[in-house]
């Protein structure tokens, strides 16, 4: 088993020299993807990690559901939108590092539950189109009015 880290940020740096100095074993950098290579990364996968808690919107992860992934993210922002915490993934709280590894492990270590939320996370994420989306935004508007 082993751990990609795909992207870029403040931290990229600090884990770059780290890894080099052989203090990482078992962690792969692919850094900042985009299009068919982001695809296959995805494709690869077996869970999608999203630490992050200031995302505002969380595309790479409909991104990452889309492409059968059950989500392990933070419970915030745009990501709380769309994971539903123990039907297509789980949701920790701001903070929760430890949290963050325990779901993780969780559906790494268990293919059943990992490859059930991974076909519900799919079939989650192609009903939030933009039309769709776009549809609720019309609703609320008339019910305001």
């Amino acid at each position: 088993m082993g751990l990609v880290l795909v992207g870029d940020g403040p931290l990229g740096p600090g884990l770059r020299s780290r890894c080099e100095a052989g203090e990482l074993p078992g962690v792969h950098l692919a850094g900042w993807l985009e299009g068919p290579e982001l695809a296959r990364a995805f494709a690869s996968a077996d869970v999608f990690a999203f630490p992050s808690d200031t995302e505002t919107f969380g595309n790479v992860v409909l991104e990452a559901m889309a492409s059968g992934l059950p989500v392990v993210g933070v419970n915030r922002g745009g990501v709380r939108d769309s994971v539903r915490s123990g039907r297509n993934g789980l949701l920790v709280p701001p903070g929760d590092e430890d949290g963050l590894v325990d779901g993780l492990l969780r559906l790494s270590l268990d293919p059943g539950l990992r490859g059930c939320m991974g076909t519900v996370a799919r079939s989650d994420a192609l009903e939030r189109s933009w039309a769709r989306i776009l549809d609720g935004v019309i609703d609320v508007y008339r019910e305001a009015a």
